[in-house]
């Protein structure tokens, strides 16, 4: 039990910090801008500040103004990411007192119970990590951004990061709580 309970509490906690990284890079969308010469520069937008790279290779980023209206892809995907961390916190916090190897809760019902709500956790952190992604891929992909500019381009960035950080953040969730609770045994008659 150990062993499976450990592997997927780093699991978990590998998906909490790829949440924490996604959330923090500038990588949401990316703009390219075509121009008539080679030095127009790309920009990439995050939810907490954008970057402009210069075809030099020198990048500046700077942190949103609060004169700034983000569009409304960027606020909602900035909001839901904070309360998936804040979801993931918990759960955190639910498997640590639920390990085998911590005696915060005493009776292996209960803990089994904590156990079956942190996974519980982890699996809607998982879910929101996963519809805020997809959501700013989709607004991106279908032309539902604030861009009217013809020279200009959307992408979405780096989504294959934000999906790793879904996928190891549910999946302890649905693993986690079945081998942590306690299991019957059955007396062998003779």
């Amino acid at each position: 039990y150990k062993e499976r309970q450990i592997v997927g509490f780093a699991m978990t906690i590998i998906g909490f910090l790829g949440a924490i990284t996604v959330c923090a890079l500038p990588m949401w969308k990316f703009k390219v801008f075509f121009g008539k010469t080679v030095t127009e520069p790309l920009i990439w937008e995050g939810l907490w500040m954008y970057c402009v790279v210069k075809s030099t290779g020198e990048m500046q980023c700077k942190g949103y103004d609060f004169n700034y209206v983000l569009p409304q892809d960027l606020q909602v995907a900035r909001a839901l990411m904070v309360i998936a961390i804040i979801a993931a916190v918990v759960g955190i916090v639910l498997g640590i007192s639920a390990g085998k190897c911590i005696n915060f809760v005493k009776e292996p019902r209960a803990k089994a119970r904590v156990a079956i709500a942190a996974g519980i956790v982890f699996i809607c952190a998982g879910i929101l990590i996963l519809i805020t992604v997809s959501w700013s891929a989709y607004t991106i992909s279908t032309g539902h951004n604030h861009l009217t500019d013809d020279e200009c381009c959307d992408r979405s960035g780096d989504c294959a990061s934000p999906w790793l950080g879904h996928n190891c953040a549910s999946d302890p969730g649905r693993c986690a709580p079945l081998q942590l609770l306690p299991t019957k045994r059955t007396k062998v008659q003779h």
